[in-house]
């Protein structure tokens, strides 16, 4: 046998791939349709056309699918996005439509309101997509905090920008800080990305170009990743534990 024959994956992980991409797949369906909290198994399984312990053995539980749909739809999202417009040539704009890109799309463009409210009440994306290396805070880290360890910059780079947006876009569901614009939530979260390394001002400045950049992404994106970027998704497992 060759390198390349040992290297490449088995017929039975290649068939658990397979099921993974067709549930995924039509995880996104029922999770646009339900949201994730109002999802059954039951609805997804039989949409994939799957046994109904597929899910479990391929995933552990319905929180972890739905970190899967989630990166899924990130990895729809980043590949216009960077086509756009280039992390080196201009960090703080990109960081602007890299969050107004994503929040425009789930909440109002690509149909998936309830299914993001729901990942954030069930905080889908810190609880296991936190564990992969997250491309924006790793550029950030890359650009900005050279000198300071991992961890310390992964919680201002990653986790508390997270956590402001997160705050922000459940309680303005409930009612709160109306007059909080989708603008301005890119401006804080970016704001408390950057603190101490780009100033107030400047972030603030490039919010409207953001946003415009945003909206004519948004508006060119297919509503649904394809299966190849499922499949993707899939590739990347490890890192969902």
């Amino acid at each position: 046998m060759t390198n390349a024959e040992s290297a490449k994956p088995s017929k039975k992980l290649l068939q658990r791939q397979q099921t993974m991409a067709r549930i995924i797949d039509a995880a996104i369906t029922i999770f646009r349709e339900k949201g994730f909290e109002r999802a059954n198994i039951t609805d997804i399984t039989g949409t994939a056309n799957v046994a109904t312990g597929s899910l479990n053995n391929c995933f552990g539980n319905k929180e972890r699918l739905g970190a899967y749909v989630t990166l899924a739809i990130l990895m729809h999202i980043t590949p216009p996005m960077r086509s756009m417009i280039a992390f080196d040539d201009d960090p703080v704009l990109y960081a602007l439509v890299a969050v107004s890109t994503y929040d425009r799309f789930m909440l109002e463009t690509g149909g998936y309101r309830r299914f993001f409210l729901d990942s954030l009440k069930y905080d889908l994306m810190f609880n296991y997509l936190s564990r992969i290396p997250n491309s924006l805070a790793m550029d950030l880290i890359r650009r900005y905090d050279q000198d300071i360890d991992l961890e310390t910059s992964k919680l201002r780079s990653q986790f508390l920008p997270y956590m402001l947006g997160r705050t922000l876009i459940l309680k303005k569901e409930e009612g709160y800080f109306n007059e909080i614009t989708a603008g301005e939530i890119a401006f804080l979260v970016c704001q408390e990305a950057l603190k101490g390394y780009v100033a107030e001002a400047e972030i603030r400045r490039r919010v409207p170009e953001g946003m415009r950049i945003a909206e004519a992404i948004c508006e060119r994106l297919p509503q649904r990743p394809s299966m190849e970027t499922i499949e993707n998704a899939v590739r990347m497992s490890i890192w969902i534990k």
